[in-house]
């Protein structure tokens, strides 16, 4: 199957010194192969959210990070999203819940209500927690077969100015090799997740 068409040297560029040379890259190289990923990809992830969604773009965090949120045509801006990022740390497939989100308190209770079904169910994925919103770096893998891994999850949800966001994580050796397929199996777990979050 073909790759996605990430090389070392897009993922180089985030690390990049030269300020100008960088948002140069950033605009005529990371974002039109972002967009080239990503396109294609909204009806395969309609698909496994079962809904249609559309993409936005979230453009740069100073330059560290790019990435596309895959979303409802009808969602806020702190609605509840998919989102595919590239930085220096490699490739990035996540489910967001933002502190903003307006049904952040009802998908905390939803979650809270089945973390055992979540551990026997999504325990085989490869889920991390990006706690710090970013992902300026690879996030430890989580432990998502355990119950605690969701509960947690929960917990944070449930707070006044609490969030979620966990995905998967490509490294730089990894990403590179990278296909639709490894894509879609990345973000299976993330949708049916996401489902169970908005009921």
């Amino acid at each position: 199957m073909a790759r996605l068409g990430i090389v070392r040297d897009d993922l180089a560029v985030f690390g990049m010194g030269d300020a100008a040379a960088r948002a140069e890259r950033l605009r005529y190289r990371i974002a039109p192969l972002l967009d080239s990923i990503a396109i294609p990809f909204v009806p395969a992830l309609s698909a496994l959210a079962g809904r249609p969604l559309s993409l936005r773009p979230c453009g740069s965090t100073a330059d560290t990070c790019a990435a596309v949120r895959f979303v409802p045509p009808d969602g806020e801006q702190e609605s509840a999203h998919l989102l595919l990022a590239l930085n220096r740390s490699g490739v990035h497939a996540r489910l967001r819940v933002p502190s903003g989100c307006p049904h952040r308190e009802a998908c905390a209770r939803r979650l809270a209500r089945c973390t055992q079904a979540l551990a026997r169910e999504l325990g085989g994925a490869d889920l991390r927690r990006y706690d710090d919103g970013s992902c300026a770096s690879l996030p430890a893998p989580g432990a998502p077969a355990e119950p605690s891994f969701w509960r947690e999850l929960a917990e944070d949800l449930a707070t006044a100015s609490g969030a979620l966001d966990v995905g998967t994580a490509w490294p730089e050796a990894r990403a590179v090799m990278l296909c639709r397929a490894d894509l879609v199996a990345a973000f299976r777990p993330l949708a049916s997740l996401w489902k169970r979050l908005e009921g």
